[in-house]
């Protein structure tokens, strides 16, 4: 099993009661310095009704800590999703899974059906991509509510619903109407609302988002990422954040995992990936993005995401980048390897490989609102130390703007 050592060294954060004693699932935590999530070799493929297996996540591992944002972003397919949906154990009986999931330091794997059922919504929850599409159209809100309170803790119905409504109202200025309504009475924005309540109620470890303002406008989305921020800087939640908005990521993330094809081809802290990007499919995401003062044309990725169940022996990016090389085209596909954390001036050779931390005099202009160590200023102190890692034979080389 591959090593899965993404984030290394120093790390001091806020102890919470979980974190020291006995969680709420009954399950143990092992120790407050490992990570809360560790996903080491994970492989997920899905059988098809030909019996052709389509292999949609590839020996993807990254760990997540407390108070951490970890963004995994990609084109659709690249294989998002499923790992959100394996942590959990939500993938549909025919795919078959390979590799380890670790929370608090147990493998999940050797938890029993009824352990796991305690740690989903409790422990680990979910905003899910279709906000009304994830409710029951059939039971109202506060049933909804409720039965999560109920499950998870020892409260009559009476007194989950009172805590059902109390925790609408952080949310909704009109919780009561909204808790006594379908999912179908209520608007979007609304239905998300209901979806962050849902996964934030109980006050999980790690949330996981998947798309959280995707069809949001400007104002929900704004709000979505607020939720989110003070979920992170005031409780220590730990945010496994799914996108495709790089300005939700420049916004919340710590780190950057950029998959395509179903593996992870880059990881690093959200100030090299904007900076000093050193894939060329992550070079070709951000160069696809408008510019705020409309400066410069758009630089569409020739090409579309390859077939999964045709992947080739090489690079799967091959087809579509501009960089390529003889080995690119002989070799197997490179494997993420730890690269210099930033480019020399005026684009001359790099360094040999070192695990370098990303460099700490980048210009302020467009840049997220992070600290020195790469971490979000308001209001933690966790202290994180990044490689830099991609999977590619000829990086990209990118000058610094001094």
């Amino acid at each position: 099993m591959p090593a899965t050592e993404n984030t290394t060294g120093r790390m001091t954060s806020r102890s919470t009661d979980r974190a020291t004693e006995h969680t709420t699932t009954g399950i143990p935590a092992k120790s407050s310095i490992a990570p809360l999530l560790a996903v080491e070799g994970l492989t997920a493929s899905y059988r098809t009704d030909n019996e052709v297996m389509i292999p949609a996540v590839r020996d993807v591992s990254f760990e997540l800590r407390e108070g951490e944002v970890l963004a995994l972003v990609g084109e659709s397919a690249a294989g998002k999703s499923t790992v959100a949906h394996a942590i959990l154990g939500l993938l549909p009986h025919s795919a078959e899974i390979e590799g380890d999931i670790y929370f608090r330091g147990w493998r999940m794997g050797d938890l029993s059906s009824e352990e796991l059922r305690r740690i989903r919504g409790d422990e680990i929850a979910m905003i899910f991509q279709d906000a009304a599409a994830s409710l029951t159209p059939t039971l109202t809100i506060v049933e909804q509510l409720a039965e999560l309170f109920r499950a998870h803790r020892d409260y009559s119905e009476s007194e989950a619903r009172q805590l059902a409504v109390e925790a609408l109202s952080r949310l909704l200025p009109d919780a009561q109407r909204v808790a006594d309504s379908y999912p179908f009475q209520i608007s979007g924005g609304m239905a998300q609302r209901v979806m962050i309540t849902l996964a934030t109620a109980l006050e999980p470890a790690i949330v996981i988002a998947d798309e959280p303002t995707a069809n949001l406008d400007a104002a929900m989305r704004h709000e979505t990422l607020a939720v989110l921020e003070q979920l992170r800087d005031e409780r220590g939640v730990a945010v496994l954040l799914i996108t495709h908005d790089f300005g939700v990521v420049a916004r919340l993330a710590d780190r950057v995992g950029v998959m395509y094809a179903g593996e992870v081809v880059e990881m690093a802290d959200v100030r090299t990936i904007f900076r000093h990007p050193r894939h060329p499919y992550t070079f070709g995401l951000l160069q696809s993005l408008p510019s705020i003062d409309g400066g410069r044309r758009l630089t569409p990725m020739r090409g579309s995401p390859p077939d999964l169940a045709a992947l080739p022996p090489h690079c799967p990016f091959l087809p579509r980048c501009n960089k390529a090389i003889s080995r690119c085209r002989i070799d197997e596909a490179p494997t993420l390897q730890p690269v210099e954390s930033f480019a020399v001036a005026g684009g001359s050779e790099i360094p040999e490989a070192t695990e370098g931390t990303a460099a700490a005099d980048l210009a302020t202009a467009g840049e997220p609102a992070k600290g020195a160590d790469g971490a979000s200023e308001a209001g933690r102190d966790a202290e994180i130390e990044v490689v830099h890692r991609v999977a590619c034979y000829n990086p990209i080389v990118v000058p610094r703007v001094e």
